[in-house]
């Protein structure tokens, strides 16, 4: 399989008085890593007549990025530092890249990954990022349209991690999809010192969030490196609901939520699968949008990260995989419920104290023996329609770290139900699948 890429250009605002200056950056922000979150989106040709053409539809998706940028400027910015070295996003309105490039294959073809590694194929998608030069060289977003044998089509699209949260990608991409159909958006908000201006005048918290040896101080070292692989697996109504009902069997009427149900699960066949000893700590990682959380909340519309990395207590291994199903179901539950307006709060002010940047190397955080499970089920993703019809299907291009899951709608609008991608080691993906399916 090869994608060969055709054009490559910088597509900047075409408006030339967007705002300029320095973005200030929240220290949730700068929490975050240097690299880029990166999903694809595609979109599967239709008989109609009115179907648009490749020319045509390159030129509309460039276009109406040259539009949405207008609006969200800091995307075609670049990362710089203050007089204190503080990074900062300098709003100049250098442009994102937008490349074009063919398959030789179909659309079908790509999609086909028989359950194994989809990231293998996706990740020809959209293209890497050199972060060995300087920071303030490469573009804040990069996009790709690749076309298919069949007609179909793929849009890449890699935003710098600490440019924006999943929210925020998703509210950029409906953006530029409504843009490019001639429909109003929603303006993002851009100032973050909605973010920062919330921290409490102390810490009041432990924060092991922030801290590396409660993140992986129980990890035993590898002395090599390990294959990893990306399982895709589909999980029905009726896995669902099953699963529901397992882990509500012994809850005395708590009703604990399908997320909470599948975290405990996936929770449970990690730990199964990797063999671990029942002595072996394990912690659950998972994002939480502080969004709605915070009092009063923060805009819907904030164009930021505010997306809170959250722990379940570190547990044992054989605890999780011999307890009750309701039991560990509690345990992200009570995990949740304590990521208050006060917590969060104290956190912010943790990291500006501290002055923890980088993060605590957060793809290290969900390495065996703990789990990273980041949901992006209530994404608006999937009604990017930019004039040709709603994808069929989106996701992750790539997975970087193992055991890091993210959990979807499922590829085809003709099914009901959800998607799990899930990266371990390869040696222990068929028995989780065999695992995770034993509900």
């Amino acid at each position: 399989m090869k994608v060969d890429i055709k054009e490559t250009t910088l597509v900047c605002p075409v408006q030339d008085d967007t705002p300029g200056g320095s973005l200030w950056l929240s220290e949730i922000d700068l929490f975050y890593p240097n690299m880029h979150n990166k999903i694809v989106l595609f979109f599967k040709a239709t008989a109609d007549t009115n179907y648009p053409s490749r020319d045509e539809m390159t030129r509309i998706l460039k276009q109406s990025l040259g539009k949405v940028l207008i609006s969200f400027y800091p995307v075609a910015g670049r990362l710089g530092k203050d007089e204190k070295g503080r990074v900062q996003i300098e709003c100049n309105a250098e442009g994102a890249t937008f490349a074009v490039a063919e398959a030789d294959c179909t659309l079908d073809e790509m999609l086909d990954t028989g359950g194994s590694d989809p990231s293998s194929k996706f990740k020809l998608l959209i293209d890497p990022v050199d972060y060995s030069i300087d920071t303030s060289s490469f573009p804040l977003l990069l996009s790709k349209v690749t076309y298919f044998e069949c007609g179909g089509m793929c849009l890449g699209v890699a935003m710098h991690q600490r440019l924006a949260d999943g929210v925020s990608i998703a509210h950029f991409v409906k953006s530029w999809a409504d843009t490019a159909r001639g429909q109003s958006i929603d303006d993002p908000i851009h100032d973050r010192r909605l973010i920062s201006d919330r921290a409490l005048p102390s810490i009041k918290f432990d924060h092991p969030e922030f801290d590396p040896n409660a993140m992986f101080g129980h990890r035993k070292p590898n002395q090599t490196p390990v294959d990893i692989s990306t399982v895709y697996l589909k999980i029905s109504v009726e896995q669902m609901n099953a699963l529901k009902d397992k882990a509500n069997a012994n809850a005395n009427r708590k009703n604990y939520s399908l997320y909470q149900s599948l975290s405990a699960h996936l929770w449970r066949c990690a730990c199964e699968a990797r063999g671990l000893s029942d002595d072996q700590k394990t912690v659950f990682v998972f994002p939480v949008n502080i969004r709605p959380r915070l009092r009063p909340p923060l805009p819907r519309e904030l164009f930021s990260n505010a997306i809170y990395i959250t722990l379940a207590s570190a547990a044992n291994s054989g605890e999780i995989v011999k307890e009750p199903l309701s039991f560990t179901a509690g345990r992200i539950r009570k995990a949740i419920k304590e990521i208050d307006d006060e917590y969060v709060r104290s956190g912010i002010t943790y990291l500006r104290e501290k002055q923890v940047a980088d993060g605590v190397s957060v793809r290290s955080a969900y390495q065996n023996p703990n789990i990273g499970f980041v949901s992006w089920t209530h994404m608006p993703i999937l009604m990017a329609d930019f004039g040709w019809g709603l994808p069929i299907l989106w996701g992750p291009a790539s997975i970087r770290s193992e055991g890091l899951a993210y959990l979807l709608p499922v590829s085809s609008r003709e099914e009901d139900g959800l998607a799990l991608y899930m990266c371990l080691e390869t040696q222990h993906i068929e028995l989780f699948k065999k695992l995770f399916y034993e509900i």
